[in-house]
C-alpha cells in the first residue's frame, strides 16, 4: 500500500513539475521565434533607405547562398565596405541591437567607411544615440529594429548643418560621377551620401525647401562644419546668393533618384507570400504604383531577383 503511495506522490511531483516548466519552455520558444535574423534583418535595412544594388565582385560570403532573397543586397553591401570582410556572414543568426546599430550607421553613409569602423562605433553612437545601453549585444526583434530606423531617420533629420554653394567657376566642367556640371541645376555636392540619391534641404531661418540630386563630392572647406556644396539654381531656392553660407539647414534623405516617388506615401511592405510574376505584369498598366513599390515587390522573398532584372524593370517603364 505504501509503495503504491510513494508512485502516486511520485506521478503528481512529476505532473507539477511540468506544470511549472510548460510556460517557461514556451516563453523561451516565443522568445526566440521573435527575434529577425541577420539577412532579413539587414535586408529591411537596406529596403528603408531605397538605394539600388549595383556591380559587385568579390569571392563574397561562404554562407550567404545565390538562392538567397538577400544575397545580392547583402554581397553589394559587402563590396562596398558597409559590412565587415568575414569568412560568415551568419545570415540564420539573430540579429544584435549592437550590429543593427552599426548597420545603419554606415547604410546611411553619416562619416567615410573608413570612419565606421567597430573601433569608431562609440564616436558615432554619440552622434546617433539609438541604444541605451551598448556593453552586452542583445538580440532584437522585427518591431525593435523598425523602431531603430524610425529612430535614425528622425535624428538626421533634426540635425542642422551648414551649406555652401558653387557656380560660375565650375559650371560646364564633370563632376565627381561624370555628369557635366550645370549650376543652373538642381543638384549637389556630398561627401558621402551616394550617387544620384534625392536630398531634401530646408533652410530653417525662412522655412524654404528644396530637393536637389547628388552628383558630385564635397564641399572640402570647413569639413568639420560644413556639410554640402550646392548648386548656385539650389541655392537660389533656399536664399539670396549674397548671404554665401546657410548656416541653419537640414538634410532628409530621400532615396535614390530613379526609385523615390514624391506623390507616394509610405509604402508597408510587400508580402513575401503573395507576390508572384502576374502581379508584377499587372502592376505595368497601373499609372499609380511608384516604383518604390516595385522595388520591394521585386526584391520579395518569393521573386529571388537578380540586380539586372530590377535594372531592366525600371528602364523598361520609364520608356
Amino acid at each position: 500500500m505504501n509503495f503504491f503511495r510513494l508512485l502516486t506522490v511520485a506521478a503528481l511531483l512529476t505532473l507539477f513539475t511540468l506544470t511549472l516548466t510548460t510556460p517557461v519552455l514556451g516563453a523561451a520558444q516565443e522568445a526566440s521565434s521573435s527575434t529577425i535574423s541577420r539577412s532579413e534583418g539587414f535586408f529591411k535595412i537596406w529596403e528603408s533607405i531605397l538605394r539600388p544594388v549595383g556591380y559587385f565582385k568579390g569571392a563574397g560570403f561562404a554562407d550567404v547562398s545565390e538562392n538567397m532573397a538577400e544575397h545580392d543586397v547583402i554581397e553589394y553591401a559587402r563590396y562596398r565596405g558597409l559590412l565587415d570582410e568575414t569568412a560568415n556572414f551568419n545570415p540564420g543568426q539573430p540579429l544584435t541591437d549592437i550590429d543593427a546599430a552599426l548597420w545603419l550607421y554606415r547604410v546611411h553613409n553619416i562619416a567615410p567607411v573608413d570612419e565606421m569602423t567597430r573601433e569608431d562605433f562609440d564616436t558615432m553612437h554619440n552622434r546617433y544615440p539609438l541604444l541605451s545601453a551598448t556593453e552586452v549585444a542583445v538580440p532584437i526583434s522585427a518591431a525593435q529594429l523598425n523602431s531603430m530606423i524610425a529612430d535614425i531617420k528622425t535624428k538626421m533629420k533634426e540635425e542642422t548643418h551648414e551649406a555652401s554653394f558653387y557656380s560660375e567657376d565650375f559650371h560646364g566642367l564633370t563632376t565627381a560621377n561624370g555628369e557635366t556640371f550645370d549650376m543652373n541645376a538642381i543638384t549637389a555636392a556630398h561627401r558621402t551620401l551616394p550617387f544620384n540619391t534625392l536630398v531634401k534641404v530646408t533652410n530653417l531661418d525662412n522655412g524654404k525647401s528644396v530637393t536637389v540630386r547628388i552628383n558630385d563630392r564635397g564641399p572640402y572647406a570647413d569639413v568639420e562644419v560644413r556639410h554640402m556644396d550646392l548648386s548656385l539654381g539650389a541655392m537660389l531656392k533656399l536664399a539670396k546668393r549674397s548671404q554665401g553660407v546657410l548656416r541653419n539647414v537640414t538634410f532628409e534623405r530621400l532615396g535614390d533618384a530613379d526609385l523615390y516617388d514624391p506623390n507616394a506615401v509610405e509604402v508597408e511592405k510587400v508580402s513575401q507570400t503573395e507576390t508572384t510574376s502576374e502581379t508584377l505584369e499587372a502592376s505595368e498598366t497601373s499609372t499609380t504604383l511608384s516604383e518604390a513599390t516595385i522595388w520591394k515587390q521585386l526584391f520579395a522573398k518569393s521573386m529571388l531577383p537578380r540586380r539586372h532584372e530590377l535594372l531592366d524593370y525600371l528602364s523598361m517603364r520609364r520608356k
